[in-house]
């Protein structure tokens, strides 16, 4: 129970990391940096098609994904309240949420 919470947790951590990837993308390339919401989209696709092991409980870590990412898009989306803000991280994470709910439809047909 205790690394399904932890390997959910890890997803969150990820997201928080979502401005400073694209940063580091900046500096290879300029197309690179604005495509990093892309990256966690197909992050929560694949997280949510159970790409964890038989021995971690699924529903577990997703719960604990979903809700690490929820927070962490709650809480960077509070600075992002103007329209003209940008805010990396609250893009990164509703992209994960997305892909990670239709990535769990898929799984269960």
């Amino acid at each position: 129970m205790l690394s399904s919470i932890i390997i959910g947790l890890c997803y969150g951590f990820s997201i928080l990391l979502g401005g400073w990837i694209r940063v580091l993308f900046s500096f290879v390339s300029i197309s690179l940096g604005s495509r990093i919401p892309i990256l966690y989209f197909l992050l929560g696709l694949s997280f949510g098609i159970r790409p964890v092991p038989d021995s971690i409980n699924y529903w577990q870590a997703y719960l604990a994904g979903m809700v690490a990412a929820i927070l962490v898009a709650q809480f960077a989306s509070k600075g992002d309240e103007s329209p003209e803000n940008y805010g990396t991280v609250a893009t990164c994470a509703s992209a994960f949420i997305v892909a990670g709910v239709i990535g769990m439809i898929f799984s269960l047909f």
